[in-house]
């Protein structure tokens, strides 16, 4: 009988250190999770644009468009990268709908520039995670309380292409 006992202790002693082992968090640093590249290679925010765009039926009708600063995530999900949008829509029926929020996911990779020279430059490809997506983000981490949200007014403009000027 001592000796089933020990053997249950033993499994619950592994199963304690194991979850205390997987609940450790994962260190985010450049390697796991590089970051977003300067709006001249990637521009993020146009990227959110032009999904709203797409996204709502009257996108014109946006109000109170609110936007947080990508943080660095470790969730379940693809994701290396979150911002967060607010948005009041107006519903099909006319009448807006009040604020919503949406998590929206950016995975970053690094990798050389070229495969076969080792020396060659490291380069950050950005793959966005917009819902409807599978593995995005839920809403909910929108509520985080670190989260800095800022009016964002001009969020159309962002979409559009740049004007080139005349000479």
């Amino acid at each position: 009988m001592l000796g089933g006992f020990s053997h249950s202790i033993v499994a619950v002693s592994t199963l304690a250190l194991a979850s205390c082992i997987a609940a450790q968090p994962r260190t985010l640093d450049e390697t796991t999770n590089p970051p977003l590249p300067e709006t001249a290679t990637y521009n993020w925010k146009k990227a959110i644009a032009e999904w709203m765009k797409g996204a709502f039926v009257e996108s014109s009708s946006l109000r109170s468009v609110m936007i947080t600063d990508p943080v660095a995530i470790d969730l379940a999900v693809a994701a290396t990268w979150m911002v967060c949008v607010e948005v009041d829509a107006r519903a099909k029926g006319g009448d807006y709908m009040g604020p919503r929020r949406f998590a929206l996911g950016f995975l970053t990779t690094r990798s050389r520039a070229s495969v076969l020279d080792p020396n060659s430059k490291m380069v950050t490809s950005v793959t966005p995670l917009f819902p409807p997506t599978d593995g995005q983000i839920p809403a909910t981490e929108c509520d985080r309380p670190s989260l800095h949200w800022r009016p964002w007014p001009d969020w159309a403009r962002a979409a559009e292409q740049p004007k080139t000027k005349k000479t």
